[in-house]
């Protein structure tokens, strides 16, 4: 109801140029359809307002046009509906000028022709649009709903569809988005992330706001009040007694509530309603939700779920193909790096070059991953490894290059540490290219499975099954945040049906693609990328295999190093040669 009385005022006032765009993002089953149902049906009545109902797919539009149908079948307004279409709804009414009475178009063909001159014809309609490139090319309207914006699966569609609210007959645009916020990277969280700079106004509610209130037999307000451990992060509450057993790390996940009302305190909603359906819900509609309901909810729904589709509360992780990233955990400022790898303190000023001198002076091998681009972004990760650890300090990223103006990007921001990079093999003349500006470009193939297979080794590497992460990132330079922005939206593309795919999704993935070049052939076991499960699914004896490995690579480079080789920053293990040293292992 403050969704609709929120819009409605300032549609009737039209007085306020800032409210153009508002964002209504809830729980699932929460009544946010139903409600812009409402407001359409309210629009074409009432606010003089065309309205364009945008939905991703044909089938998700047929809900709210039943709910339309439903609400425009009933008697008066019937009356006003003309003809029968799946696309569009035309509300038509006669307003007599001297009365002020609307009449519908029965009414108004049995008055004379000269009551007639003083009718005017007002006409409204609802449209269905697709959310395509050629239905986002639908006429302008002052009312555009677009209705799940999660679920959207062409994104140049809904930047297109931008266009479709305009001002008529001087009343000004509204754009009204509701969706369940169901993705990290969906365009939800893509309109919150932008919001400051866009203008959005933002506005949610969650799957407790719209569930019955407690009655008092089941929350028993006049027993003694007691004390509970409630963990925000598990959804979950225990008694003072459960708390003391629990490890230091799982207490640190739990805050004290005190003054516990004692049913909520035995009761499995209580992480998340806190007391509030006992003390705030005060409507009584027959629409809200009963309590077994919403708790059955809860149960059925995985932890990450629960949090975003339930409550509102954070994105949920599930797409993501970089879980596992943390910033908190990934990224180092350059005396946090300096230190790690050192043993010592530096001071907190240390810059990024001065950090480069420090791990060369640690023997550590500059090395980098490369993706080609024109319209996408031409991106290059680099960094220095120790054989075991990678630290990325360097990402350029800038789209519509042509072949000069990379060597001089190149130049700029890699030549400075002269890293071995591995480019994309799909445009050897890029490399080629390069390779002739004095960069040392390592050649190398793609293979079957080769991109699942270097996912793993990047996952690998951000959190091993064993011990600290083998992956960091500079903060605070404008390259890795950049970077850290994109693994923390990599995501699986998803299918028409919404469901998750196998793929990594293309867009503004230059630089994962990048991240994955330089990873996958610097830590590739052996030289050769194996497909294989998950590494976080790896049995004990795999794991060991690994650090095996591990061990013979560092070795292997501190002997190649001995005898004078210096360029293999891969650290893999194979056969070669330098002059008369000879190598096969």
């Amino acid at each position: 109801m403050d969704m609709l009385w929120e819009t409605y005022e300032r549609a009737i006032k039209n007085d306020d140029p800032t409210f153009n765009r508002v964002l209504y993002f809830a729980s699932r089953d929460s009544f946010k359809t139903l409600g812009a149902a409402i407001l359409e049906v309210l629009a074409v009545m009432h606010l003089d307002r065309d309205v364009a109902h945008m939905a991703a797919i044909e089938s998700q539009s047929r809900k709210s046009q039943q709910y339309v149908k439903k609400f425009l079948s009933s008697p008066i307004l019937r009356d006003y509906v003309v003809g029968d279409n799946q696309e569009i709804t035309w509300i038509v009414r006669y307003l007599h000028k001297g009365t002020g009475d609307n009449l519908t178009e029965d009414q108004f063909k049995e008055l004379p022709k000269t009551e007639q001159d003083l009718c005017e014809e007002v006409r409204h309609f609802i449209r269905i649009v697709i959310c395509t490139m050629a239905g986002a090319n639908s006429e302008h309207v002052p009312l555009f709903v677009v209705d799940e914006v999660d679920v959207v699966r062409d994104p140049r569609a809904y930047e297109e569809a931008k266009f479709i609210p305009a001002p008529r007959d001087g009343k000004m645009p509204i754009t009204v988005l509701t969706s369940t916020r169901k993705f990290s990277f969906g365009l939800v969280q893509k309109e919150i992330d932008q919001a400051r700079e866009t203008g959005l106004k933002i506005r949610h509610w969650n799957i407790i706001d719209v569930t019955q209130a407690c009655p008092p037999e089941r929350h028993k307000p006049d027993l003694p009040k007691l004390t509970v451990y409630r963990s925000d992060e598990e959804l979950r509450a225990v008694s003072e007694a459960t708390f003391e057993e629990m490890s230091p790390e799982r207490q640190d996940k739990y805050v004290r509530d005190e003054n516990v009302m004692a049913g909520c305190s035995t009761c499995k909603l209580y992480p998340m309603c806190q007391g509030r359906l006992a003390t705030k819900q005060t409507s009584r509609s027959s629409l809200l939700k009963p309590i077994d309901h919403t708790i059955n909810q809860f149960y059925t729904a995985s932890l990450p779920n629960a949090q975003a589709q339930l409550l509102c509360k954070k994105p949920s992780t599930e797409g993501l193909i970089y879980p596992q990233f943390d910033r908190d955990v990934h990224m180092l400022t350059a005396s946090e790096m300096a230190e790690r790898i050192t043993g010592d303190k530096y001071p907190e000023t240390l810059t990024k070059t001065e950090l480069v001198a420090i791990m060369k002076a640690q023997g550590m091998k500059p090395s980098a991953g490369m993706d080609f681009g024109y319209t996408h972004n031409f991106a290059a990760v680099a960094g220095f490894t120790d054989g075991y650890r990678a630290y990325c300090i360097e990402v350029m990223s800038q789209a519509e290059l042509d072949p000069v103006q990379k060597v001089e990007l190149s130049k700029k921001q890699l030549k400075y540490f002269d890293p071995v990079i591995y480019p994309d093999p799909e445009d050897p003349g890029m490399a080629k290219i390069l390779r002739k500006s004095g960069f040392r470009m390592k050649e190398w193939k793609k293979t079957p499975g080769s991109v699942r297979g270097g996912i793993d080794i990047v996952r690998m590497l951000m959190r091993p099954a064993v011990g600290e992460p083998r992956f960091y990132l500079l903060a605070g330079d404008e390259g890795c945040e950049l970077l850290a922005k994109r693994i923390s939206a990599y995501h699986w593309a998803l299918q028409p049906d919404g469901t998750i795919g196998k793929d990594p999704d293309d867009e503004l993935d230059d630089e994962c693609d990048a991240l994955r070049y330089w990873l996958m052939n610097v830590f590739a076991p052996r030289g050769t990328l194996k497909v294989g499960r998950d590494p976080l699914q790896q049995t004990p004896e795999e794991q060991a295999r690994h650090r095996l490995e591990t061990a013979e690579r560092k070795w292997f480079n501190q002997i190649l190093a001995e005898n004078g080789v210096n360029d293999n920053a891969e650290g893999t293990l194979g056969a070669g040669s330098q002059g008369s040293f000879k190598w096969n292992i």
